[in-house]
């Protein structure tokens, strides 16, 4: 039961409308290229938010953080790449 308890918090916090464009965006902006990292501007570009809101989104998705040009820029942790796959499987 704990480890269902922990999968449900996990998903309440990506199906937020602002997590899951943030994290499609991530998705798509870094699938095809296991090394790239995207900065804020991009994921805001992509996923048609503020920066500002974008930050906020990232705190709810896994992620490797690397600086880049004194700059922070992300892509999902390897280990969750699947999660927007299986989230558009069931049309969230």
């Amino acid at each position: 039961m704990v480890v269902q308890y922990q999968i449900a918090l996990r998903m309440e916090k990506l199906l937020k409308p602002n997590v899951m464009r943030v994290l499609y965006a991530l998705y798509d902006l870094t699938i095809n290229d296991f090394d790239k990292f995207v900065s804020i501007k991009e994921i805001a570009e992509k996923s048609n938010l503020q920066e500002n809101e974008v930050e906020i989104a990232l705190k709810e998705i896994p992620l490797t953080p690397k600086e880049i040009e004194n700059e922070l820029a992300y892509r999902i942790d390897g280990s969750f790449m699947h999660i927007p796959s299986m989230l558009k499987m069931f049309n969230f």
